[in-house]
């Protein structure tokens, strides 16, 4: 049985682990790449995990089965928007997609972000993954026509999507 929660202290090698599985297995999904993230020390990623561990500013979650991670999310606070959560690195391990786990990971940031008092969440996502958007159509966001090129792959379009957090749900 899965079950998610917010990462914790000591959870640096396994963020790891599924970060870098993430890149290799969907390469165009993320604004990063593996190259670039291989390169980061050990200490780095435990210090990723105690940023994400605790506090309204950012926010990880991800989802254990068998003491191992399968899946993944992050949100933070922009500096310039306090009132926003911006959702990023979502990714389930291709065995565990379609089983409900990324309405639960998404569902754990809004969480989040009600509990930080956020009245908004933003993200990007790639306007040719219809899984990922489809996903995020039917959690409540809606596109806001904005797009850019994909950081990592110009030849790709991201599209950003925005949902607002009603009075009911933040009660």
């Amino acid at each position: 049985m899965h079950f998610v929660r917010r990462i914790r202290r000591g959870d640096g090698l396994k963020l790891k682990a599924i970060r870098l599985q993430a890149l290799l297995t969907d390469p165009d999904a993320f604004g990063s790449s593996y190259q670039s993230e291989s390169t980061r020390n050990d200490e780095e990623w435990e210090m990723r995990a105690v940023r994400g561990a605790e506090g309204d500013a950012q926010f990880l979650a991800v989802v254990e089965f068998d003491n191992e991670f399968v899946g993944m999310v992050g949100a933070y606070q922009p500096d310039d928007r306090p009132s926003t959560r911006e959702l990023y690195g979502m990714w389930v391990a291709p065995d565990f997609r379609s089983t409900g786990i990324g309405s639960q990971l998404v569902d754990a940031v809004k969480e989040w972000s009600i509990e930080a008092g956020a009245y908004e969440i933003d993200l990007w996502v790639v306007v040719d993954n219809r899984r990922a958007r489809g996903l995020y159509l039917a959690a409540g966001f809606t596109d806001t026509g904005l797009s850019k090129p994909l950081p990592s792959n110009h030849s790709l379009t991201e599209t950003r999507m925005t949902m607002p957090l009603t009075e009911t749900q933040r009660t």
